[in-house]
């Protein structure tokens, strides 16, 4: 797992994203927020994968449980699908 101490914690935009795998000679392990946490359209989540070869898996975050998604399974398998399935947000908390 990779810390970015110039981060606080889940503070980062999408350009600083990039700016770090790109700059990052390890293996990256990305964990979002339900599959919208990264994009709704699976073609993007595709050439996000090709772009960045660092990252080795995407963790799911569904609230009561992860799911775990490897680079391979994603790029070669229909997996990467299941990105286009949220039509909506989804409501975590109510105040």
């Amino acid at each position: 797992m990779v810390y970015i101490p110039s981060f606080p914690f889940f503070l980062i935009t999408l350009i600083d994203l990039c700016s770090f795998l790109s700059s990052c000679n390890k293996m990256v392990i990305l964990c979002v927020i339900d599959y919208a946490g990264l994009s709704n359209d699976p073609k993007d989540v595709k050439t996000f994968l090709k772009i960045n070869p660092n990252i080795k898996e995407i963790v799911i975050d569904h609230g009561d449980s992860i799911e775990v998604l490897d680079r391979y399974a994603l790029l070669h398998k229909d997996i990467i699908s299941k990105f286009k399935s949220r039509i909506g947000p989804i409501k975590r908390s109510s105040i």
